[in-house]
This record gives C-alpha cells, sequence and structure tokens, in this order.
C-alpha cells in the first residue's frame, strides 16, 4: 500500500483549474463525446462536483503531503 495520495489538476476550458487529492480516480477519455464521459473518485479530500463537458486537461500527480 502507498503511503500518500494523488494529486489531480483538472483544467477547464475557460482555464482556471480544480484541484482534488484522492486515494484512486479513474476517467474516461476526454477524446469521447460530450456528455457520455465518466468520472469516478475514491477518497476524496472533500465533497465536490464538477461540469465534465468543460475538462480539457487532467494531469496527476503522487504526493506524501
Amino acid at each position: 500500500m502507498k503511503i500518500g495520495k494523488l494529486k489531480v489538476v483538472f483544467i477547464l476550458s475557460n482555464g482556471q483549474t480544480l484541484t482534488v487529492k484522492c486515494k484512486k480516480f479513474e476517467m474516461s477519455k476526454l477524446s469521447g463525446s460530450k456528455g457520455n464521459r465518466e468520472l469516478t473518485i475514491e477518497k476524496a479530500d472533500r465533497i465536490w462536483s464538477v461540469d465534465l463537458d468543460e475538462v480539457v486537461g487532467v494531469t496527476a500527480k503522487w504526493c506524501l503531503f
């Protein structure tokens, strides 16, 4: 078992970013048709909501804090 969390940064179409720390996440390809995208996050550090149709990029990095 790894110590730490993933730091996931979602880049939105308007240039803003949304950062979430979690143990695991899965997301469908951004190149898929809008309205059919899926996102699953396990053990996130907060409750949040985002329009997946507005996400244009995602980065993830493993962090100890």
